[in-house]
């Protein structure tokens, strides 16, 4: 058997491994209008496909394809582009329908797998609510946000985007029902392993996923389920590791010398490390506080940074400040302390990568998994009325304000152009 064709049947069992799994997850769910949900997600993620963003702005996205296409036919899935990108995913949804039909476009090659999954991820919204105990209301209203606001459309329009939130909430629903219901078990926890692995070969800042495991032992009930979030974390961790960017002791020994040399560049490295502000070691924790602060205003002032490049522009996590209000009402709804101990938690480990980095100002895109742990806690929000009817109610007003205002957001000058 061809590498390619390896490589095609991997692609083609993590697929259906999606799709099993979205199933299993919403079989006695209400499928048609989550799928109504979906649908229209992916019609906001494919519309005007020549605008927004009007061309690829991102040079980096046809060359990480262009290497991944490479990569394929060299036998290479472990490695990373020339921008320092994981190539899995790249290779798996770009390069291998490539392989089998040349004709297809780059714009369809780059951002298919994006749109589809950022799409999906509204029902991976829905099933994480439902593991973290919440209303039917309130995890449509979560769907409903993954589905429209400005962030997440932007990021299933471009490469190495909408698959992070699919994947990120579909591991807080497998973490949340080994946490929360008695009969999970070992489907659990080898789908969250899996997750949990494709988020560590996809952008970086999927290495803060790592910790979630970890904050669902801290906050688990029992001996069992700390077990299978800590051995989580280590079956991931090795599936990772070991075909991956650290493949020899050279390497490893790279690191070590590299992390001593820090801040000076260790010449001899083989391989590429994220590097840290330059305030973290001189200033660690006026810096940690003040560009932590940062962070958390992006969520309604678009302060990050104006020389950006293609990924991160002044609007790409901005939310109505009601929004922020929400979250905070959400979390202060919620009954159990493990659950809003969870939540906390994992937003904070998820706005790590951006808060340490070595940018100006904060990346957006470095931030990405901390935007969807915001749409869960503003919708838990929902289940603080008692009622069937008026959580009904509430969510169709919250549909009629923010889906036209993220649209509108999305399509102006005001998401795209940095302010003077």
């Amino acid at each position: 058997m061809s590498f390619a064709a390896s490589a095609s049947l991997l692609a083609v069992a993590i697929v259906a491994g999606y799709a099993l799994t979205l199933w299993w997850l919403l079989r006695h769910e209400p499928w048609l209008l989550l799928g109504c949900i979906a649908l229209g997600a992916l019609g906001l993620r494919v519309m005007y496909p020549s605008l927004y963003p009007a061309t690829f702005s991102v040079v980096d996205e046809v060359d990480n394809m262009r290497w991944a296409i490479a990569a394929l036919s060299n036998g290479d899935l472990a490695g990373t582009t020339m921008h320092h990108a994981p190539a899995l995913l790249l290779i798996l949804f770009g390069a291998v329908p490539e392989y089998w039909v040349p004709a297809l476009p780059m714009p369809l090659l780059v951002r298919a797998a994006p749109a589809l999954l950022g799409a999906a991820s509204t029902l991976a919204a829905y099933t994480a609510m439902r593991a973290l105990r919440s209303s039917r209301e309130a995890a449509i209203c979560a769907a409903i946000l993954l589905a429209c606001l400005p962030w997440s459309l932007y990021y299933g329009r471009v490469q190495l985007g909408g698959e992070i939130p699919f994947h990120e909430l579909l591991l807080v629903t497998m973490l949340a029902r080994l946490i929360w219901n008695p009969h999970a078990g070992w489907r659990e926890g080898c789908c969250a392993t899996a997750l949990l692995t494709l988020l560590l070969y996809d952008y970086s800042a999927g290495i803060a996923a790592l910790a979630f495991p970890v904050l669902a032992a801290l906050v688990a009930h029992t001996l069992r389920v700390r077990g299978w979030c800590l051995g989580i974390v280590i079956c991931a961790g090795l599936l990772w590791w070991m075909p991956g960017g650290l493949q020899s002791s050279q390497q490893t020994a790279d690191i070590i010398a590299a992390l001593l040399a820090y801040p000076q560049p260790y010449v001899g490295s083989s391989i590429s490390l994220p590097m840290l502000h330059p305030s973290m070691l001189t200033d660690p924790w006026n810096t940690l506080l003040s560009r932590t602060w940062l962070a958390l205003q992006i969520y309604t002032l678009p302060l990050a940074q104006c020389d950006r490049n293609g990924w991160t522009a002044p609007a790409y996590a901005l939310h109505p400040w009601w929004f922020v209000g929400t979250a905070v009402l959400g979390l202060s709804n919620l009954a159990s302390v493990r659950e809003r101990t969870f939540l906390i938690l994992a937003f904070t480990c998820a706005l790590v990568p951006a808060v340490i980095s070595n940018h100006s100002s904060i990346s957006t895109h470095r931030m990405i998994l901390a935007l969807p742990i915001m749409v869960l806690m503003a919708s838990l929000a929902v289940d603080s009325i008692p009622t069937v009817r008026w959580r009904t109610a509430m969510v169709a007003g919250m549909a009629v304000v923010v889906v036209p205002w993220s649209i509108r957001l999305f399509l102006s000058d005001a998401f795209w152009v940095c302010p003077s």
